[in-house]
Protein backbone atom coordinates (compact mmCIF):
# COMPACT_ATOMS: atom_id res chain seq x y z
CA UNK A 1 0.00 0.00 0.00
CA UNK A 2 1.37 3.53 -0.71
CA UNK A 3 2.62 5.41 1.71
CA UNK A 4 0.64 8.03 0.79
CA UNK A 5 -2.10 6.73 1.57
CA UNK A 6 -1.05 5.19 4.95
CA UNK A 7 0.01 8.63 5.91
CA UNK A 8 -3.27 10.18 5.03
CA UNK A 9 -5.12 7.79 7.02
CA UNK A 10 -2.81 7.82 10.27
CA UNK A 11 -3.05 11.85 10.12
CA UNK A 12 -6.94 11.67 9.60
CA UNK A 13 -6.95 9.11 12.54
CA UNK A 14 -4.92 11.01 14.93
CA UNK A 15 -7.07 14.53 14.72
CA UNK A 16 -9.76 12.51 15.45
CA UNK A 17 -8.43 10.96 17.92
CA UNK A 18 -7.43 14.39 19.36
CA UNK A 19 -10.90 15.61 19.06
CA UNK A 20 -12.12 12.61 20.70
CA UNK A 21 -9.66 11.44 23.40
CA UNK A 22 -10.23 8.03 25.12
CA UNK A 23 -10.26 7.41 28.86
CA UNK A 24 -6.89 4.45 29.31
CA UNK A 25 -5.45 3.27 32.54
CA UNK A 26 -1.97 3.38 30.54
CA UNK A 27 0.15 4.99 28.50
CA UNK A 28 -1.92 6.46 25.09
CA UNK A 29 -1.33 5.37 21.81
CA UNK A 30 -2.94 6.31 18.55
CA UNK A 31 -3.64 3.43 16.50
CA UNK A 32 -6.73 3.20 13.32
CA UNK A 33 -8.03 0.11 15.27
CA UNK A 34 -9.29 1.80 18.14
CA UNK A 35 -11.78 4.31 15.85
CA UNK A 36 -15.24 3.38 15.80
CA UNK A 37 -16.37 2.37 11.76
CA UNK A 38 -18.23 5.67 11.44
CA UNK A 39 -15.25 7.56 11.84
CA UNK A 40 -13.45 5.41 9.41
CA UNK A 41 -16.02 5.93 6.58
CA UNK A 42 -15.03 9.94 6.97
CA UNK A 43 -11.59 8.91 6.64
CA UNK A 44 -11.91 6.73 3.83
CA UNK A 45 -14.31 9.49 1.81
CA UNK A 46 -11.36 11.42 1.34
CA UNK A 47 -9.43 8.71 -0.60
CA UNK A 48 -9.32 8.81 -4.16
CA UNK A 49 -10.76 6.01 -6.33
CA UNK A 50 -7.36 4.18 -6.85
CA UNK A 51 -6.20 4.96 -3.05
CA UNK A 52 -9.74 3.59 -1.78
CA UNK A 53 -8.88 0.02 -4.30
CA UNK A 54 -5.50 0.01 -2.73
CA UNK A 55 -7.16 0.59 0.96
CA UNK A 56 -9.56 -2.49 0.51
CA UNK A 57 -6.59 -4.85 0.50
CA UNK A 58 -4.96 -3.81 4.09
CA UNK A 59 -7.33 -5.49 6.01
CA UNK A 60 -10.56 -7.12 6.49
CA UNK A 61 -11.95 -4.73 8.13
CA UNK A 62 -10.82 -2.15 6.09
CA UNK A 63 -12.52 -4.20 3.20
CA UNK A 64 -15.49 -4.69 5.25
CA UNK A 65 -16.21 -0.69 5.73
CA UNK A 66 -15.18 -0.25 2.06
CA UNK A 67 -17.17 -2.74 0.46
CA UNK A 68 -20.53 -3.25 2.83
CA UNK A 69 -21.04 0.92 4.35
CA UNK A 70 -24.85 2.45 3.11
CA UNK A 71 -24.86 -1.42 1.14
CA UNK A 72 -22.16 -1.02 -1.25
CA UNK A 73 -20.48 -4.61 -2.27
CA UNK A 74 -17.36 -2.75 -4.19
CA UNK A 75 -15.25 -4.34 -6.24
CA UNK A 76 -16.96 -7.80 -5.98
CA UNK A 77 -17.67 -7.92 -9.95
CA UNK A 78 -16.39 -4.95 -11.57
CA UNK A 79 -12.81 -4.22 -12.15
CA UNK A 80 -13.66 -0.59 -12.43
CA UNK A 81 -12.19 1.94 -9.80
CA UNK A 82 -14.17 2.96 -7.13
CA UNK A 83 -14.80 6.36 -4.88
CA UNK A 84 -16.96 5.17 -1.57
CA UNK A 85 -18.24 8.44 -0.64
CA UNK A 86 -17.64 11.56 -3.22
CA UNK A 87 -20.48 13.26 -5.38
CA UNK A 88 -20.11 14.92 -8.37
CA UNK A 89 -18.13 18.25 -6.65
CA UNK A 90 -16.95 16.81 -3.54
CA UNK A 91 -14.42 14.47 -5.04
CA UNK A 92 -11.14 14.17 -3.55
CA UNK A 93 -9.90 13.66 -7.11
CA UNK A 94 -10.40 16.29 -9.85
CA UNK A 95 -13.43 15.23 -12.52
CA UNK A 96 -10.77 16.09 -15.37
CA UNK A 97 -8.72 12.95 -13.84
CA UNK A 98 -11.49 10.68 -12.90
CA UNK A 99 -12.46 10.99 -16.90
CA UNK A 100 -9.05 10.27 -17.98
CA UNK A 101 -9.03 7.38 -15.58
CA UNK A 102 -11.84 5.95 -17.02
CA UNK A 103 -11.28 6.59 -19.88
CA UNK A 104 -8.04 4.17 -19.39
CA UNK A 105 -10.06 1.79 -18.70
CA UNK A 106 -12.03 1.55 -21.89
CA UNK A 107 -9.23 1.83 -24.06
CA UNK A 108 -7.23 -1.20 -22.72
CA UNK A 109 -10.55 -2.94 -21.74
CA UNK A 110 -13.17 -2.16 -24.35
CA UNK A 111 -15.43 -1.21 -21.34
CA UNK A 112 -16.30 -0.53 -17.78
CA UNK A 113 -18.49 -2.07 -15.69
CA UNK A 114 -20.14 0.41 -13.09
CA UNK A 115 -21.99 -1.20 -10.55
CA UNK A 116 -20.18 -0.04 -8.09
CA UNK A 117 -19.22 3.32 -9.12
CA UNK A 118 -20.69 6.39 -8.04
CA UNK A 119 -20.02 8.73 -10.98
CA UNK A 120 -22.75 11.26 -12.37
CA UNK A 121 -23.30 11.57 -16.35
CA UNK A 122 -20.95 14.67 -16.36
CA UNK A 123 -17.99 12.23 -15.23
CA UNK A 124 -18.12 10.14 -18.56
CA UNK A 125 -15.18 10.17 -21.06
CA UNK A 126 -15.88 11.68 -23.77
CA UNK A 127 -17.24 8.92 -26.40
CA UNK A 128 -18.53 7.07 -24.08
CA UNK A 129 -22.03 6.15 -22.36
CA UNK A 130 -24.08 3.87 -20.67
CA UNK A 131 -24.58 0.37 -22.37
CA UNK A 132 -28.66 0.43 -23.39
CA UNK A 133 -31.65 -1.02 -24.72
CA UNK A 134 -30.61 -0.42 -27.94
CA UNK A 135 -27.20 -1.87 -27.64
CA UNK A 136 -28.82 -5.09 -26.80
CA UNK A 137 -31.56 -5.30 -29.39
CA UNK A 138 -28.84 -4.97 -32.46
CA UNK A 139 -27.03 -7.48 -30.94
CA UNK A 140 -29.44 -10.08 -30.64
CA UNK A 141 -27.05 -13.14 -30.78
CA UNK A 142 -24.98 -11.62 -28.06
CA UNK A 143 -28.04 -11.02 -25.96
CA UNK A 144 -28.80 -14.79 -25.59
CA UNK A 145 -25.44 -15.25 -24.69
CA UNK A 146 -25.69 -13.06 -21.82
CA UNK A 147 -28.57 -14.84 -20.76
CA UNK A 148 -27.05 -17.99 -20.76
CA UNK A 149 -23.92 -16.96 -18.82
CA UNK A 150 -26.21 -15.26 -16.59
CA UNK A 151 -29.03 -17.70 -16.01
CA UNK A 152 -27.38 -20.68 -16.79
CA UNK A 153 -30.00 -21.92 -19.65
CA UNK A 154 -30.98 -20.36 -23.11
CA UNK A 155 -33.42 -18.13 -23.32
CA UNK A 156 -37.14 -19.49 -24.09
CA UNK A 157 -39.09 -15.99 -24.55
CA UNK A 158 -39.07 -12.62 -25.40
CA UNK A 159 -38.26 -11.01 -21.83
CA UNK A 160 -34.79 -11.58 -22.34
CA UNK A 161 -33.79 -7.95 -23.28
CA UNK A 162 -35.25 -6.96 -19.91
CA UNK A 163 -33.65 -9.84 -17.63
CA UNK A 164 -30.51 -9.52 -18.80
CA UNK A 165 -30.25 -5.72 -18.24
CA UNK A 166 -31.69 -6.55 -14.67
CA UNK A 167 -29.17 -8.75 -13.77
CA UNK A 168 -26.02 -7.18 -15.55
CA UNK A 169 -24.21 -4.76 -13.87
CA UNK A 170 -24.07 -0.88 -15.53
CA UNK A 171 -21.30 -0.65 -18.12
CA UNK A 172 -20.07 1.74 -19.95
CA UNK A 173 -19.19 1.60 -23.66
CA UNK A 174 -17.76 3.36 -26.14
CA UNK A 175 -20.35 5.53 -28.61
CA UNK A 176 -19.59 2.82 -31.57
CA UNK A 177 -19.52 -0.51 -30.05
CA UNK A 178 -17.03 -2.22 -32.16
CA UNK A 179 -16.73 -6.23 -32.01
CA UNK A 180 -14.23 -6.43 -29.84
CA UNK A 181 -16.12 -4.37 -27.27
CA UNK A 182 -18.66 -7.13 -27.36
CA UNK A 183 -16.18 -9.51 -27.23
CA UNK A 184 -14.67 -7.74 -24.37
CA UNK A 185 -18.46 -7.33 -22.45
CA UNK A 186 -18.89 -10.94 -23.30
CA UNK A 187 -15.81 -12.25 -21.25
CA UNK A 188 -16.90 -10.08 -18.76
CA UNK A 189 -20.69 -11.09 -18.37
CA UNK A 190 -19.13 -15.03 -18.65
CA UNK A 191 -17.48 -14.06 -15.31
CA UNK A 192 -20.20 -12.36 -13.69
CA UNK A 193 -22.71 -15.07 -14.33
CA UNK A 194 -20.32 -17.39 -13.10
CA UNK A 195 -19.39 -16.14 -10.01
CA UNK A 196 -22.67 -14.67 -8.67
CA UNK A 197 -25.46 -17.11 -8.26
CA UNK A 198 -28.04 -15.95 -10.39
CA UNK A 199 -31.46 -17.63 -10.86
CA UNK A 200 -34.25 -16.40 -13.03
CA UNK A 201 -36.62 -17.38 -10.74
CA UNK A 202 -40.35 -18.36 -12.54
CA UNK A 203 -40.93 -20.95 -9.85
CA UNK A 204 -40.11 -24.98 -8.97
CA UNK A 205 -39.72 -26.95 -12.11
CA UNK A 206 -38.07 -29.59 -10.19
CA UNK A 207 -37.05 -31.23 -6.89
CA UNK A 208 -33.42 -30.71 -7.49
CA UNK A 209 -33.51 -27.08 -7.98
CA UNK A 210 -35.44 -26.59 -5.06
CA UNK A 211 -33.22 -28.16 -2.64
CA UNK A 212 -30.09 -26.44 -4.50
CA UNK A 213 -31.79 -23.33 -3.85
CA UNK A 214 -32.85 -23.97 -0.66
CA UNK A 215 -29.11 -24.73 0.32
CA UNK A 216 -27.33 -21.58 -0.38
CA UNK A 217 -28.46 -17.84 -1.31
CA UNK A 218 -28.93 -16.66 -4.68
CA UNK A 219 -29.90 -13.64 -6.95
CA UNK A 220 -33.32 -14.31 -8.04
CA UNK A 221 -34.09 -12.10 -10.74
CA UNK A 222 -37.79 -12.21 -10.75
CA UNK A 223 -40.53 -10.60 -13.39
CA UNK A 224 -42.82 -8.47 -12.23
CA UNK A 225 -45.67 -11.27 -14.02
CA UNK A 226 -43.62 -14.21 -12.42
CA UNK A 227 -43.78 -12.53 -8.97
CA UNK A 228 -47.71 -12.20 -9.26
CA UNK A 229 -48.38 -16.07 -10.63
CA UNK A 230 -45.56 -17.30 -8.21
CA UNK A 231 -45.61 -15.36 -5.08
CA UNK A 232 -46.53 -18.25 -2.57
CA UNK A 233 -43.95 -20.47 -4.01
CA UNK A 234 -41.54 -17.71 -3.84
CA UNK A 235 -42.50 -17.05 -0.06
CA UNK A 236 -41.69 -20.90 0.66
CA UNK A 237 -38.23 -21.06 -1.06
CA UNK A 238 -37.67 -17.61 1.02
CA UNK A 239 -38.27 -19.52 4.18
CA UNK A 240 -35.50 -22.16 3.59
CA UNK A 241 -32.60 -19.42 3.48
CA UNK A 242 -33.18 -15.88 4.51
CA UNK A 243 -30.24 -14.68 2.40
CA UNK A 244 -31.72 -14.55 -1.11
CA UNK A 245 -31.82 -11.47 -2.74
CA UNK A 246 -34.80 -10.61 -4.99
CA UNK A 247 -34.31 -8.81 -8.12
CA UNK A 248 -37.51 -7.53 -9.01
CA UNK A 249 -37.80 -6.62 -13.03
CA UNK A 250 -40.20 -4.15 -13.80
CA UNK A 251 -40.72 -5.24 -17.57
CA UNK A 252 -44.64 -5.26 -17.43
CA UNK A 253 -47.51 -3.37 -16.80
CA UNK A 254 -48.09 -5.44 -13.42
CA UNK A 255 -47.81 -2.73 -10.71
CA UNK A 256 -47.29 0.22 -13.53
CA UNK A 257 -49.76 2.34 -14.14
CA UNK A 258 -49.53 5.60 -15.96
CA UNK A 259 -45.68 5.71 -14.71
CA UNK A 260 -46.93 4.91 -11.16
CA UNK A 261 -45.31 2.04 -9.24
CA UNK A 262 -47.80 0.83 -6.61
CA UNK A 263 -46.54 -1.91 -4.68
CA UNK A 264 -47.37 -3.30 -0.76
CA UNK A 265 -46.62 -5.85 1.53
CA UNK A 266 -49.33 -7.99 0.23
CA UNK A 267 -47.78 -7.78 -3.31
CA UNK A 268 -44.70 -9.71 -1.91
CA UNK A 269 -43.36 -12.39 -0.11
CA UNK A 270 -43.82 -11.97 3.84
CA UNK A 271 -40.22 -13.01 4.44
CA UNK A 272 -38.68 -11.14 1.88
CA UNK A 273 -35.76 -9.10 3.22
CA UNK A 274 -33.43 -8.36 0.62
CA UNK A 275 -34.92 -6.45 -2.38
CA UNK A 276 -33.54 -3.88 -5.65
CA UNK A 277 -36.04 -2.87 -8.24
CA UNK A 278 -34.81 -2.62 -11.70
CA UNK A 279 -36.65 -0.58 -14.03
CA UNK A 280 -34.98 -2.04 -17.31
CA UNK A 281 -37.28 -0.29 -20.41
CA UNK A 282 -38.08 2.68 -18.08
CA UNK A 283 -41.47 2.04 -16.63
CA UNK A 284 -41.66 4.04 -13.48
CA UNK A 285 -41.45 8.12 -13.26
CA UNK A 286 -43.48 8.11 -9.81
CA UNK A 287 -42.95 5.55 -6.76
CA UNK A 288 -47.08 5.67 -5.39
CA UNK A 289 -47.98 6.62 -1.79
CA UNK A 290 -47.56 3.60 1.06
CA UNK A 291 -45.26 1.74 -1.57
CA UNK A 292 -43.94 -1.10 0.46
CA UNK A 293 -45.24 0.52 4.17
CA UNK A 294 -44.53 -1.04 7.33
CA UNK A 295 -42.76 -4.03 5.76
CA UNK A 296 -40.99 -5.36 8.75
CA UNK A 297 -39.27 -7.98 6.95
CA UNK A 298 -37.73 -6.09 4.72
CA UNK A 299 -33.63 -5.64 5.44
CA UNK A 300 -32.13 -4.04 2.54
CA UNK A 301 -33.66 -2.17 -0.29
CA UNK A 302 -31.64 -0.92 -3.94
CA UNK A 303 -32.60 0.22 -7.22
CA UNK A 304 -31.13 -0.45 -10.86
CA UNK A 305 -31.53 2.09 -13.29
CA UNK A 306 -34.75 3.67 -12.04
CA UNK A 307 -34.04 6.70 -14.94
CA UNK A 308 -37.39 8.29 -15.29
CA UNK A 309 -38.12 8.48 -12.00
CA UNK A 310 -38.73 12.00 -10.48
CA UNK A 311 -40.77 11.01 -7.30
CA UNK A 312 -41.08 9.11 -4.34
CA UNK A 313 -44.75 9.32 -2.81
CA UNK A 314 -46.40 9.43 0.90
CA UNK A 315 -44.95 7.22 3.79
CA UNK A 316 -42.72 5.37 0.94
CA UNK A 317 -40.93 2.63 2.99
CA UNK A 318 -42.21 3.87 6.14
CA UNK A 319 -42.19 1.58 9.03
CA UNK A 320 -39.81 -0.74 7.81
CA UNK A 321 -38.36 -1.42 11.24
CA UNK A 322 -36.07 -3.67 9.99
CA UNK A 323 -34.22 -2.13 7.39
CA UNK A 324 -30.97 -1.28 7.87
CA UNK A 325 -29.26 -0.29 4.34
CA UNK A 326 -31.18 1.87 1.47
CA UNK A 327 -28.90 1.79 -1.43
CA UNK A 328 -29.25 4.87 -3.39
CA UNK A 329 -27.55 4.55 -6.22
CA UNK A 330 -30.28 3.98 -8.62
CA UNK A 331 -32.12 7.33 -8.27
CA UNK A 332 -30.14 9.46 -10.21
CA UNK A 333 -32.89 11.44 -11.35
CA UNK A 334 -35.37 11.86 -8.82
CA UNK A 335 -36.55 15.22 -7.63
CA UNK A 336 -39.08 14.87 -5.00
CA UNK A 337 -39.34 12.68 -1.80
CA UNK A 338 -43.15 13.24 -0.38
CA UNK A 339 -43.97 12.84 3.43
CA UNK A 340 -42.29 9.86 5.63
CA UNK A 341 -40.14 8.61 3.41
CA UNK A 342 -38.61 5.99 5.41
CA UNK A 343 -40.01 7.11 8.84
CA UNK A 344 -39.83 5.22 11.85
CA UNK A 345 -37.40 2.63 10.24
CA UNK A 346 -36.14 2.18 13.59
CA UNK A 347 -32.74 -0.32 12.49
CA UNK A 348 -31.05 2.44 9.87
CA UNK A 349 -28.48 2.92 11.22
CA UNK A 350 -26.34 5.41 8.56
CA UNK A 351 -27.52 7.17 5.37
CA UNK A 352 -25.85 8.78 2.76
CA UNK A 353 -27.38 10.39 -0.24
CA UNK A 354 -25.38 10.69 -2.90
CA UNK A 355 -27.66 8.90 -5.47
CA UNK A 356 -29.98 11.30 -5.09
CA UNK A 357 -27.74 14.47 -7.06
CA UNK A 358 -31.56 15.74 -8.53
CA UNK A 359 -33.50 15.80 -5.48
CA UNK A 360 -34.93 19.56 -4.76
CA UNK A 361 -37.83 19.12 -2.42
CA UNK A 362 -37.96 17.32 0.75
CA UNK A 363 -41.43 16.60 2.61
CA UNK A 364 -42.37 16.31 6.18
CA UNK A 365 -41.26 13.88 8.47
CA UNK A 366 -38.96 12.03 6.54
CA UNK A 367 -36.02 9.83 7.89
CA UNK A 368 -37.87 11.16 11.72
CA UNK A 369 -38.17 8.52 14.12
CA UNK A 370 -35.14 6.34 12.79
CA UNK A 371 -33.86 5.47 16.70
CA UNK A 372 -30.80 4.00 15.77
CA UNK A 373 -29.66 6.21 12.94
CA UNK A 374 -26.10 7.57 13.84
CA UNK A 375 -25.21 9.13 11.11
CA UNK A 376 -26.71 11.23 7.98
CA UNK A 377 -23.94 12.48 4.71
CA UNK A 378 -26.23 15.41 2.58
CA UNK A 379 -23.77 15.25 0.33
CA UNK A 380 -26.01 14.34 -2.36
CA UNK A 381 -28.25 16.80 -1.76
CA UNK A 382 -26.62 19.91 -4.08
CA UNK A 383 -30.03 21.09 -5.17
CA UNK A 384 -32.17 20.58 -2.49
CA UNK A 385 -33.85 23.73 -1.45
CA UNK A 386 -36.81 23.23 0.92
CA UNK A 387 -36.78 20.61 3.82
CA UNK A 388 -40.27 19.63 5.22
CA UNK A 389 -40.80 19.47 8.82
CA UNK A 390 -39.85 17.07 11.21
CA UNK A 391 -36.72 15.77 9.33
CA UNK A 392 -34.98 13.18 11.09
CA UNK A 393 -36.53 14.48 14.10
CA UNK A 394 -36.55 12.07 17.31
CA UNK A 395 -33.31 10.24 16.19
CA UNK A 396 -31.73 10.14 19.48
CA UNK A 397 -28.57 8.24 19.10
CA UNK A 398 -27.73 10.75 15.97
CA UNK A 399 -24.27 11.95 16.47
CA UNK A 400 -22.93 13.35 13.27
CA UNK A 401 -24.35 14.69 10.14
CA UNK A 402 -22.64 16.29 7.68
CA UNK A 403 -24.25 19.21 6.17
CA UNK A 404 -21.57 20.40 3.27
CA UNK A 405 -24.40 19.24 0.67
CA UNK A 406 -26.87 21.64 1.74
CA UNK A 407 -25.59 24.62 0.01
CA UNK A 408 -28.88 25.52 -2.13
CA UNK A 409 -31.02 25.10 1.04
CA UNK A 410 -33.08 27.98 0.95
CA UNK A 411 -36.07 27.12 3.45
CA UNK A 412 -36.45 24.73 6.33
CA UNK A 413 -39.96 23.79 8.03
CA UNK A 414 -40.68 23.19 11.68
CA UNK A 415 -39.00 20.78 14.35
CA UNK A 416 -35.58 20.69 11.76
CA UNK A 417 -33.45 17.64 14.07
CA UNK A 418 -35.38 18.31 17.29
CA UNK A 419 -34.56 15.29 19.85
CA UNK A 420 -31.62 14.08 18.83
CA UNK A 421 -29.71 14.30 21.93
CA UNK A 422 -26.49 12.77 21.06
CA UNK A 423 -26.22 15.20 18.39
CA UNK A 424 -23.31 17.37 19.87
CA UNK A 425 -22.36 19.59 17.20
CA UNK A 426 -23.40 20.68 13.50
CA UNK A 427 -21.67 22.92 11.00
CA UNK A 428 -24.13 25.40 9.63
CA UNK A 429 -21.49 26.96 7.15
CA UNK A 430 -23.30 25.11 4.44
CA UNK A 431 -26.42 26.98 4.86
CA UNK A 432 -25.41 30.50 4.11
CA UNK A 433 -28.51 30.52 1.16
CA UNK A 434 -31.31 29.81 4.02
CA UNK A 435 -33.66 32.58 4.14
CA UNK A 436 -36.25 31.12 6.59
CA UNK A 437 -36.10 28.45 9.41
CA UNK A 438 -39.36 27.92 11.38
CA UNK A 439 -39.13 26.95 14.92
CA UNK A 440 -38.02 24.72 16.72
CA UNK A 441 -35.14 24.70 15.45
CA UNK A 442 -32.25 22.01 16.65
CA UNK A 443 -34.21 21.67 20.16
CA UNK A 444 -33.67 18.80 22.60
CA UNK A 445 -29.96 18.45 21.24
CA UNK A 446 -26.67 17.90 22.87
CA UNK A 447 -24.78 21.09 21.34
CA UNK A 448 -21.88 22.80 23.63
CA UNK A 449 -22.69 26.76 24.63
CA UNK A 450 -20.23 27.63 22.00
CA UNK A 451 -22.36 25.51 19.44
CA UNK A 452 -25.80 26.94 20.86
CA UNK A 453 -24.28 30.51 20.43
CA UNK A 454 -23.19 29.70 16.90
CA UNK A 455 -27.35 28.76 16.07
CA UNK A 456 -28.38 32.01 17.47
CA UNK A 457 -26.64 34.18 15.30
CA UNK A 458 -27.62 31.76 12.73
CA UNK A 459 -31.12 32.48 13.39
CA UNK A 460 -30.45 35.95 13.49
CA UNK A 461 -29.34 35.89 9.96
CA UNK A 462 -32.35 34.53 8.84
CA UNK A 463 -36.16 34.72 9.08
CA UNK A 464 -37.14 32.81 12.23
CA UNK A 465 -40.15 31.75 11.96
CA UNK A 466 -42.50 31.34 15.60
CA UNK A 467 -45.68 29.45 14.29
Amino acid sequence: MGVSILARVCAQASELETENPQVTTGPQTTTIAQLPPERMVDIFSYLSAEEAAMARLVCSSWRHILENQHGREAFTHSNALYNPARPEGASAIPDVEMAKTLAFHIKHGGFAPLEHVFISSTLYPQNTRLLNAADLEAHTDTLATWYTALFGKDPEDDHTLALVMSALPRILVQDKMSQETLTHLTSYVRKVGKNTRFVRFTGFETDQEKDVLGASPHTLVVRSDDLQAHKDTLTKLLATNVNHRVVLCLDSDAFVQNGTLSLSKENIPNNLRHLTLADPLGKVSAIGDNFLNDCEDLVSFGAKDLRRLEIIGYSALGGCRNLGSFDTRGFSSLKMLKWRFLANCTSLRSFDTLGFVEVERIGSECLSGCISLTSFDTRGFKKVQRIGADFLATCPNLAFINTVGLTNLESISWRFLVNCSSLASIDLGPLARVKEVAHPFLKDTNLSLDEQEKVQAFLKSVNYVNP
